[in-house]
């Protein structure tokens, strides 16, 4: 299973457990898009997936505000 999680400025809101439960599961991956945050977002969803069991998650930054 893919799960995309859209992020605009959620450096202070992001739970990185909440992330891991869904982690549990081997068959899942995690991309986490950053629309273009202005806050922490993309260091802390960074961390996220550095930390994540066998890479299966990963982040994709974009510079802009784009929406869905």
């Amino acid at each position: 299973m893919h799960v995309v999680i859209p992020c605009y400025n959620e450096a202070e809101r992001m739970d990185e457990a909440e992330v891991g439960r869904l982690l549990a599961d081997p068959d899942t991956r995690v991309l986490f898009v950053d629309d273009g945050s202005s806050d922490d977002t993309a260091r802390v969803l960074g961390a996220i997936c550095e930390r994540a069991p066998g890479g299966r998650a990963e982040l994709l930054v974009l510079e802009r505000n784009q929406g869905k």
